[in-house]
């Protein structure tokens, strides 16, 4: 019988400690874990290449990157072999996940950073 009460209770907010980051680069970059899962990346002047660590490579991993750029300046994202999964353009971001056999990407987002 239903005393109207959820059972099911969150006990605490929910975090995941690290998961956010905010990186300038000044040549292309390897991401590693420890960089954040949902980042913030300002190109820093240039098209820049950033790499996937294998450190990725685990089945339903998932990196947020938005690009912060002041002026047209891309993110070519790539998985540990170079392989390009997804170009972001500035003011735009793009979920990637990899599903333990291959890298998606799951569209890219227009956005305004202020």
């Amino acid at each position: 019988m239903f005393k109207g009460k959820n059972p099911q209770q969150i006990a605490r907010p929910m975090q995941h400690k690290g998961a956010f980051g905010s990186l300038t680069l000044t040549g292309n970059y390897t991401l590693d874990l420890k960089d954040g899962q949902c980042l913030r990346i300002d190109p820093g002047g240039s098209a820049r290449d950033v790499t996937l660590s294998a450190d990725w490579q685990k089945d339903g991993l998932w990196v947020e990157i938005t690009n912060a750029a002041d002026a047209a300046e891309d993110l070519v994202v790539k998985d540990p072999a170079a392989n390009t999964i997804v170009t972001i353009s500035q003011n735009e971001k793009a979920k990637i996940a990899y599903t333990g056999s291959a890298w998606v990407h799951f569209g890219i987002v227009t956005i305004a950073l202020s």
